[in-house]
């Protein structure tokens, strides 16, 4: 990804409307360029401000961990949804192996009683 379209994604960052894919993308860019990082650095304390005038509280806030939080949430959410895909592909192919296993030893191909 280069740095002009990490640029037009800012405000789809923002309002969480991306796509998984294009998600980690961004973010894998993101956590490469300081540029692009202090762009939506920018872009994220202004939208977090603009809430907090609107909600008008009063109280000292932390914008450059709140962005540090938020990326690490969503860091964790792709990690996450990884993880399941990986699990869900490793019980697939270990479902696939037993029945192919039981269709070799029906027709006595392969014999499953000396295992036991």
């Amino acid at each position: 990804m280069v740095c002009k379209e990490a640029e037009n994604l800012i405000p789809q960052y923002l309002d969480d409307s991306m796509d998984k894919d294009t998600l980690l993308e961004f973010m894998s860019h993101i956590r490469e360029c300081r540029e692009c990082y202090h762009e939506l650095d920018t872009f994220f304390m202004v939208e977090k401000a603009m809430e907090t005038l609107k909600k008008e509280e009063d109280q000292s806030f932390d914008l450059s961990e709140i962005l540090y939080q938020d990326l690490n949430r969503r860091w964790l959410m792709i990690s996450r949804h990884e993880t399941q895909q990986q699990l869900t592909i490793f019980y697939l192919i270990i479902a696939v192996i037993c029945v192919i296993w039981m269709v070799l030893d029906l027709y006595g191909i392969i014999s499953l009683s000396y295992l036991l």
